[in-house]
This record gives structure tokens, C-alpha cells and sequence, in this order.
């Protein structure tokens, strides 16, 4: 078993974190002190921490940089001054334009990434050349 670190409404704070955000994984025989229990959500999970680790960062999105390519980007790193940090959100490339400060939460179904509840995370960007590589 392991243990989730997690956001509870007394450690929310609003533009910063969302509740279920996770902080950290620990084995289950952590002990966490009374000052956390008392803020945070404290979550026994099925799995070892390297299992649960594994899982909640297969829910992180890639990461990339695009440079500009004339009328185009691309993540085939270029001298360009003009770049931008990107993330993907399932087949589509968008800007990064605000990190959520924890990049995974735990939902009812298992983790989800926190990129999308960002507004200014939205906007789609069209990559041309997307070389290939492993997962970030």
C-alpha cells in the first residue's frame, strides 16, 4: 500500500491549488504528523509508491518546447527567438502558459492532469515536424 499527500479544503487556496491535487506518494509506513493530517487529505492507495508513481505520472501531460518555422512551429529545436513551452492534451499541442502547481490530482476514476483547468492553457497550437521521441 502506499499513502497520497493530497489538498483538502483547508489547504486550498484558490489560484494556486485545487483540492485532490497531490502533493507526494509515500510508503504506507509513513506517519505523517498531526499538523498535516489536520490540512491535508492523507489517502491509502493500492500499490507500492513506485507502482502508484508510475501511475499518477503516466496521467502527466508531455511537455515540449515549439520554435517558430517561419509561418510554422515545430519541436525541432531551431535558433529562433521566438519560442514557447507546449503541453499535450491527448493527440493536440497546446500552449503552456501557466504551470499548475501540482501537475496531477486523484479523481473518483483514478488521476487526471491539472493543465486543462488552466485558461490560459487552452489554446491550440499547430505543430508541424513533431520529432519523435520518449515521453518527457
Amino acid at each position: 500500500m502506499a499513502q497520497l499527500l493530497c489538498i483538502d479544503f483547508k489547504s486550498y487556496r484558490d489560484g494556486l491549488n485545487n483540492v485532490n491535487d497531490i502533493i507526494n506518494v509515500r510508503e504506507d509506513s509513513h506517519r505523517y504528523s498531526e499538523h498535516e493530517k489536520n490540512i491535508f487529505n492523507v489517502v491509502t492507495v493500492k500499490g507500492t509508491r513506485a507502482e502508484v508513481e508510475k501511475q499518477i505520472n503516466e496521467h502527466a501531460p508531455e511537455i515540449s518546447v515549439a520554435y517558430k518555422d517561419g509561418d510554422d512551429w515545430t519541436t525541432n529545436e531551431k535558433e529562433t527567438e521566438e519560442k514557447k513551452e507546449i503541453w499535450k492534451d491527448g493527440d493536440d499541442w497546446k500552449e503552456l502558459n501557466k504551470r499548475p502547481k501540482y501537475p496531477v490530482r486523484r479523481t473518483l476514476a483514478g488521476f487526471a492532469e491539472n493543465y486543462s483547468d488552466k485558461a490560459e492553457n487552452n489554446t491550440l497550437i499547430t505543430i508541424t515536424d513533431v520529432r519523435s521521441r520518449g515521453t518527457s
